[in-house]
């Protein structure tokens, strides 16, 4: 395939950060070859290529991770990929990385030595790192970024260049703030505004998390209207006051357009009746 400047730019516009993944869908070996390779390509401040890049598919190694892993603990059981960047330590001009580094590039004798001279130029009197430890680390771990971004960009282009298969029912994610540790269940459904009997129901218990992931599954293509409530009493509907303002932590929202590849909504619970005093 061949990409035009908008084909780069949709892709661009397309890639978003996932904090939740489907655990039954899995990226094929060819690919993360493909998007290993983008990252192993990438370039580097002197072509120093400072990095490993590790790729954790052991679940007894993800559960050790998850104590330590902040911002990825709630996704290592259902991603299909995890892969550790490490950064080179002690990637000093004296170091028998450099030189190595040299030698896989062709240098070999004199040239070799003067590859080795300008190495120590570089980090002594241009960017003076050699002598901080911390300084040189910071450099290294600064040259992986760039291999990410690659990989990162790169698997949004493949993905751009690959049309989603179009569906009738699709899941509509709903990532929810708000919800109170240790209340009643949260209670979900996507309403077709034409049909009330095509409403899809989701039921959660909630969890410690600051964000929890609920799913509605099989949701028609096309308008719904999103309701969600936290059932802290357990009567398994939205309690009201006299007035009828909701009593319990909830979201609604009309008109949500649901796509043919899925929907990813940020709602936030809140108790309307606490916020007006009633």
């Amino acid at each position: 395939m061949t990409f035009n400047k908008q084909d780069i730019l949709d892709a661009f516009k397309r890639r978003v950060a996932t904090r939740y993944y489907d655990g039954n869908r899995k990226i094929s070996d060819e690919d993360m070859k493909f998007i290993l390779e983008l990252g192993r390509l990438s370039p580097s401040s002197i072509g120093s290529e400072p990095w490993r890049f590790v790729v954790v598919q052991n679940p007894a190694l993800r559960e050790a991770i998850k104590p330590v892993g902040w911002g990825v603990a709630n996704q290592l059981d259902d991603c299909s990929h995890l892969v550790v960047f490490l950064a080179k330590k002690h990637a000093r001009y004296d170091s028998e990385f450099l030189r190595d580094v040299l030698i896989r590039r062709g240098f070999e004798g004199e040239q070799l030595q003067a590859g080795l001279a300008r190495y120590k130029q570089f980090q002594t009197e241009d960017m003076k790192q050699a002598a901080n430890e911390q300084t040189l680390f910071d450099w290294a771990c600064k040259q992986t970024y760039i291999a990410l971004a690659n990989m990162m960009t790169g698997a949004a282009m493949m993905a751009q260049s690959r049309p989603l298969p179009m569906s009738d029912k699709v899941n509509v994610n709903l990532l929810l703030s708000g919800v109170r540790t240790g209340g009643g269940k949260l209670m979900a459904s996507a309403v077709d505004p034409k049909d009330s009997k095509r409403t899809v129901y989701a039921m959660a218990d909630p969890t410690a998390d600051e964000l929890q992931m609920v799913v509605l599954e099989n949701v028609p293509v096309g308008m719904c209207d999103i309701y969600v409530f936290q059932d802290l009493n357990g009567n398994k509907k939205l309690d009201r006051n006299a007035d009828g303002v909701p009593t319990e932590p909830c979201y609604m929202k009309q008109k949500v357009r649901v796509a043919d590849h899925g929907v990813l909504l940020k709602a936030r619970l809140v108790n309307p009746a606490e916020m007006m005093g009633k």
